[in-house]
Order: structure tokens, then sequence, then C-alpha cells
């Protein structure tokens, strides 16, 4: 067994892995019986070492594809973590113990990623061999809304006001997700580039206006 550092997207996380398994790996590392999924054993029930690469997609049990069930996310994220809870493994060996250790953190950094749609986006774009790259004619675009929007955010000082910047925010995130899962649809990378950089952005701007609402809320 060794620990090496495996990619998630363009995330990186320290897991444990067998010294002698490969991407053809298909016996159990404890008991030598053929494997019927990649991480679990049916004859011994050992969790089995992650293979360098494993995609966060395949973890949880998701077709690559961009829109995905989050109500299905949150059930397949809690079923692992029961699966690979510490006290499970409770008078298994240290090794065993080590494996289940780096699958309780794989399955929170996938869960994350999954969760969040610009990293979902984003790691997608990487799974297909694509990478974030900057479309730069649409930089002034961007820059010139981003700025408006800040401009605007900075003189609101009711907290009605602000909740009406995160209602139009909001609307303008989802509308940018279905655009998201049109161009992924379609393979247009260069499409899906370029709204990966209006929805980082206006993450940015959502987070920026709940702090502000949350500030206004506690001088009052």
């Amino acid at each position: 067994m060794k620990k090496v550092v495996v990619a998630v997207g363009n995330h990186f996380m320290s897991s444990i892995v067998n010294e002698k398994s490969n991407e053809n790996r298909m016996t159990c590392w404890t008991c030598d019986e053929n494997l019927s999924n990649d991480f679990f054993c049916s004859h011994c029930d050992s969790v089995q070492p992650l293979k360098e690469n494993t995609s966060v997609f395949h973890y949880l049990g998701f077709e690559k594809t961009y829109s995905i069930d989050l109500a299905m996310l949150e059930k397949k994220y809690f079923d692992w973590q029961m699966r690979v809870h510490p006290d499970k493994f409770i008078g298994r060996s240290d090794e065993e113990k080590a494996v289940a250790s780096s699958h309780s953190a794989f399955v929170n950094q996938a869960y994350k990623i999954l969760k969040d749609s610009y990293l979902r986006a984003e790691h997608l774009l990487i799974d297909k061999g694509e990478n974030i790259g900057h479309v730069s004619e649409f930089d002034a675009i961007l820059l010139e809304e981003v700025m408006e929007k800040q401009e605007l955010l900075v003189t609101l000082d009711k907290k009605e006001a602000i909740q009406d910047f995160m209602e139009r925010e909001q609307n303008k995130i989802n509308d940018l997700e279905n655009e998201l899962s049109l161009h992924f649809a379609s393979d247009d990378f260069d499409a899906v580039r370029r709204v990966l950089k209006f929805l980082k952005y206006s993450n940015k701007l959502l987070e920026d206006a709940r702090k502000q609402e949350k500030k206004i809320s506690s001088s009052h």
C-alpha cells in the first residue's frame, strides 16, 4: 500500500492505493476474489483502494453529464458516508482503516464538486479532456457587467433592496446553468468556457450580496 496524490478535477488530495493495483485490477486486495465493482468486495466486504484518476461521477454513481439530480446526490453521499464511517471498521486492519479513511475524504470532495454547479462543470470539462481556458473576446463584456453590478451593490443599504438584487442574480445563475446543460449536451466547449466565466462572477456577486445582507441585519 502507498499514499498517492489523486487528481479530482483541478483539486488534489492524498489517497491510499494498492501498490500492485492498476486500472485493470479486478480482484480484491485482501481475499483475491474477483470484484463485481470498483469499491467493495462482495466476498469479504473489504473496501477497495481507490484507483488513480477515479471519476467523481462514477464514484457517486452518475453519468458524466452536467445535469444531475441533486436530491439523489444527497442520498448517495449519505449512503457512502455510512459505508465508510470509522465505526464500520472497528476491529479491521490498520491498512483497511486507512483505505476507508481515504474513501471518506474522497466522497466529501466528490460531493462538494458535484453539488457546486461551477465546480461540476469545471470537472466535467477536464474529464472530457478539455482545459478550462479563457475566451478573451468576452472579457470586456464580462468586466463591464460585473463592475456595474458591484457599483450597484455597494449603494444598497436596505435589506429588501439587497434581497431583490440577490433574487435577480440567482435567476441569472439559473439561466447560466441551463445554458451550460445545453452546451455540454452539444459538446460546445468554447460556449461552456464562456458561460463558466459569467457563472463564476455571478456566484461571487451573490456571495457578496449575502455578506452585505448579513452585515445590515446585524447592525439593526
